[in-house]
């Protein structure tokens, strides 16, 4: 579920390392990254950090993620997230940056929603009339 994710690997319980690859504007770039699980109350919340380095620069970020039950007998999910990038690909500018993240952590809960109801197609499977592929 992590966006341009190449290789993951579970180093520990709560812990993961990744190949990740990402474009910004036109630049694209492969990125190290871990994943850290933190403060873990199962099965409503969670604490998740991130890290990733490469040849453009770094990226770091941490967020909340709370899972409530809701009275139609569905699941609410809630998050909170800050992230902090820099290196070359800061040089894209602020603005560009934040709408980038912003359409990353997207496709993050989006494959989560996904993968937490595999039977449920997308917006985008159900309007064009294929798969979650």
């Amino acid at each position: 579920i992590v966006p341009g994710c190449q290789r993951l690997e579970r180093v520990a319980d709560d812990r993961f390392e990744a190949e990740v690859i990402i474009g910004v504007a036109g630049i694209r770039g492969a990125w190290r990254a871990s994943i850290e699980l933190k403060d873990m109350t199962q099965p409503s919340s969670l604490r998740m950090v991130g890290k990733g380095e490469g040849t453009l620069g770094f990226g770091q970020g941490e967020g909340v993620i709370a899972l409530t039950a809701t009275p139609d007998g569905g699941t609410e999910l809630t998050y909170t997230y800050h992230a902090n990038v820099g290196g070359k690909i800061a040089s894209v500018g602020q603005r560009m940056l934040g709408t980038v993240t912003k359409v990353l952590i997207g496709q993050f809960f989006r494959a989560l929603e996904h993968r937490m109801t595999p039977g449920k197609k997308s917006f985008w499977a159900r309007w064009f009339g294929g798969s979650d592929v």
